[in-house]
């Protein structure tokens, strides 16, 4: 029984093996988002690279601003916007709100609780929730 480490969250802290896992969550998402390209057209794509490149820089915006060590090469970030943008609705409107998302994601829900592994609930189901709470009639086509 002396043999187990009870510890805090984030269990993982190596950069690499961090940025591996959130690339196998990038490969594992990547048929939803193709097929939604495929079925929503270049609606979709606008919105997963809107979502995607939004989440990167308001991450790396905060870093600068927060003098803080940069993140976004883990991936995480890309995740959550990919996520984000998997539970927009297909609407030229959820290109906007991907950015208004991914700024409650990443800024709001993610950095100000510590970064990756410190928040205490998913960014993306976060920002999906404000979006829907605020945004009804456009989030529930």
């Amino acid at each position: 029984m002396d043999k187990f480490i009870v510890s805090s969250s984030p269990h993982i802290k190596d950069r690499s093996r961090t940025y591996r896992i959130m690339l196998d969550v990038i490969i594992a998402l990547m048929p939803t988002a193709i097929l939604s390209v495929y079925y929503f057209s270049y609606v979709a794509a606008l919105i997963i690279v809107t979502s995607v490149s939004s989440c990167v820089l308001f991450e790396y915006l905060f870093n600068l601003v927060a003098k803080k060590k940069h993140s976004e090469t883990d991936l995480s970030c890309v995740v959550t916007g990919l996520i984000l943008a998997l539970n927009m609705p297909p609407l030229k409107s959820s290109i906007l709100l991907s950015v208004l998302g991914a700024f409650i994601a990443i800024v709001v829900v993610k950095m100000l609780f510590g970064g990756i592994g410190q928040n205490i609930f998913n960014p993306a189901a976060a920002a999906r929730i404000f979006l829907t709470a605020s945004f009804s009639s456009l989030m529930t086509v």
